[in-house]
């Protein structure tokens, strides 16, 4: 009998930092590349694209979640990079939305939020790695 295995994705801080861990580019590139989501593409394009302006408070309260129970993938991190691209929300409904999103997901991952929103990428993994494996993404 065939057994279905069920794997939870992993959230994005975790294979960040499990990433981070891995002793050569290769073995990184690899590690992003079986880890792969379209929230991590949004984070990382979020964080090293400089066309995106997220034209955020500094300030911005939010409350961290203490309720997720499943992985967050951070998929809304697109629509705030449409947003962000467009101009054409007011910087309330930009807000609103952002502090939702930090809000709704794992705390670490709203951390990273915070650190892509000021275009800071706190892993040990090369601007080459991220090129090989995210190549439509960074830019050089």
């Amino acid at each position: 009998m065939n057994k279905i295995l069920h794997t939870v994705p992993k959230e994005i801080f975790e294979v960040l930092s499990q990433c981070a861990a891995l002793p050569d580019d290769n073995a990184k590139v690899l590690f992003l590349r079986n880890n792969y989501s379209k929230g991590l593409e949004g984070y990382i394009r979020g964080t090293f694209d400089n066309d995106i302006n997220w034209d955020l408070p500094e300030d911005m309260q939010y409350s961290p979640s203490t309720d997720w129970s499943y992985p967050t993938s951070l998929r809304k991190v697109d629509n705030m990079i449409a947003m962000s691209a467009s101009g054409t929300n007011t910087l309330t409904t930009r807000t609103r939305m952002m502090k939702n999103i930090m809000e709704g997901i794992h705390p670490t991952d709203a951390l990273l939020l915070i650190n892509m929103m000021n275009k800071s990428f706190p892993y040990d993994i090369s601007h080459d790695v991220l090129k090989r494996v995210f190549p439509q993404v960074i830019k050089d």
